[in-house]
């Protein structure tokens, strides 16, 4: 009898699959672009709390323009995040000279006018100068000036300022999704990933967090992802671009969005959200056009 329970249990698995795959469209085919957080290659020079930030800030007002407010992946929550006070100094290569074509390298020049525009943090850099220069040798010194970020993001940084999904690149077996939809231009460090909507569409980025926030596709994660066993599920860009996100009626589309806008308002002030939520997780069965049977085993009522 058991062995009878699991086959027809594999049966129902295979095809919420193949509704899913049939119906929804893959990730990547929505117009959007997955990038990784800010690779700062020595946290301690780079990551600064807010007395730090605030100190910077009193030496050199100008400090002030390349402090971020930072998360990581811990912070992620369920449609929010904690902040750690954790600020970025978000140091291009080549900056402050950043944008000028001709300059290719390790530049004195822009070091030079680095001290110059913002001295407050080049000397709080300064005291690091030797970990800083020893982080990648093939690179630091070469490639790039050793008071720039190890990897800045310099093709896609002004993405950080877009309305976004943030998520961490691990996440834990059997537990809602930790997905935040960002509208405060947080950067991020290299243990999040983010999606943006390359034409800038708030909305179509918003519904996608909401379906990525369902039960259904926690459910499916790990036939998409790299299960790392007790530690949990590694979120590649390569695996979650795969994902089939159902494409909605105008109507469906606008009702998980007014959704998901209650629950991100309720967060800030600690409400409790999972009426909504389950409303969403509703919503998007429907999408997939599951049974009842097919909803209950990922319910895990099965």
């Amino acid at each position: 009898q058991e062995g009878d329970s699991w086959i027809i249990l594999s049966e129902l698995e295979a095809t919420i699959l193949n509704k899913m795959n049939s119906i929804g469209k893959p990730l990547k085919d929505w117009d959007i672009d997955i990038n990784r957080g800010v690779l700062t290659g020595f946290n301690e020079a780079f990551i600064i709390d807010e007395e730090t930030k605030d100190r910077l800030i009193q030496d050199d007002p100008k400090s002030e323009e390349i402090i971020k407010p930072m998360l990581r992946g811990r912070d992620i929550k369920r449609y929010t995040y904690e902040f750690a006070d954790k600020y970025l100094l978000f140091i291009p290569w080549h900056f402050p000279l950043h944008k000028n074509e001709n300059i290719s390298g390790n530049s004195l020049e822009a070091e030079q006018e680095f001290e110059k525009q913002y001295p407050a943090i080049y000397k709080h850099l300064l005291q690091y100068k030797d970990q800083l220069s020893a982080r990648n040798k093939a690179e630091t010194g070469i490639r790039y000036e050793w008071y720039a970020l190890q990897r800045c993001a310099a093709t896609y940084y002004e993405e950080f300022n877009k309305p976004k999904i943030i998520y961490p690149d691990i996440i834990q077996k059997h537990l809602p999704l930790p997905l935040y939809f960002d509208t405060s231009k947080h950067m991020m460090n290299n243990t999040c990933y983010m999606i943006t909507d390359n034409s800038n569409n708030e909305y179509q980025t918003m519904y996608i967090c909401g379906v990525l926030s369902t039960n259904i596709i926690r459910y499916i994660l790990p036939f998409f992802c790299n299960d790392l066993g007790s530690k949990g599920i590694r979120m590649f860009d390569a695996f979650i671009e795969n994902l089939p996100i159902p494409e909605p009626t105008p109507v469906q589309e606008t009702q998980i969005i007014d959704l998901v806008k209650i629950i991100l308002k309720k967060k800030e002030s600690n409400e409790d959200t999972s009426i909504e939520e389950n409303q969403i997780d509703e919503l998007v069965y429907q999408l997939y056009g599951l049974s009842e049977d097919e909803i209950s085993v990922v319910e895990g009522n099965k």
